[in-house]
């Protein structure tokens, strides 16, 4: 299933711009991410699948970033 997830790549031009795609993707991205439930901090995706949780549910780091469990 992972292996059918499109990869994506944010080119960063001078000036620190990136493109209107890269920047429509990552908008795409963050509303995801801000609809999506939290459901616990875990340290990385190892430790939140040891602590029950199933790929596609998203948790947070100790430090705020957001992740998907794969």
């Amino acid at each position: 299933m992972i292996d059918q997830v499109p990869r994506r790549s944010v080119f960063v031009e001078k000036g620190g711009k990136i493109s209107h795609e890269a920047d429509m993707w990552l908008d795409t991205v963050r509303r995801t991410a801000n609809a999506a439930e939290i459901r616990g901090t875990f340290a990385n995706n190892v430790a939140a699948l040891a602590g029950g949780l199933v790929a596609g549910q998203v948790y947070q780091t100790a430090t705020g970033e957001v992740r998907v469990v794969v």
